[in-house]
């Protein structure tokens, strides 16, 4: 059984309560090793995201931007090495946290917007 690393726990903390409950039962069911890496984000860091690609959301429309945040974003390890999406096995291992993510949330009755097909680490309440 996996469980976060500190980074990942105040990242964690840092959204709302539906996003904390789900994302410590994914973490007690899976069997990929994943940390959360951004939960609450500046209107500062979302321009930055925006501007070089990695958010198609502007300043202040992102769930990140809430205080708590609405959205976390995971990142996948294998033997504690990051996953970059570089390879099809790598994207195979996001979309495998993805869907428990997302399983896990139709249980706890958590809604969810629907995932971006383009961005599996990313997870936001509806």
């Amino acid at each position: 059984m996996y469980k976060y690393s500190k980074r990942s726990l105040d990242k964690l903390s840092e959204c709302a309560e539906p996003l904390k409950i789900l994302a410590n039962e994914v973490i007690k069911r899976s069997e990929i090793d994943f940390g959360i890496i951004c939960g609450h984000r500046s209107d500062e860091e979302q321009l930055i995201k925006f501007n070089s690609g990695l958010s198609k959301a502007r300043p202040g429309k992102s769930g990140h931007n809430k205080k708590p945040s609405k959205a976390l974003d995971i990142g996948v390890y294998v033997k504690g090495v990051y996953q970059n999406w570089d390879t099809k096995e790598e994207i195979v291992l996001y979309k495998k946290v993805n869907d428990l993510f997302y399983s896990v949330a139709k249980e706890f009755n958590i809604n969810l917007k629907k995932p971006l097909s383009w961005d599996l680490g990313h997870i936001e309440l509806a």
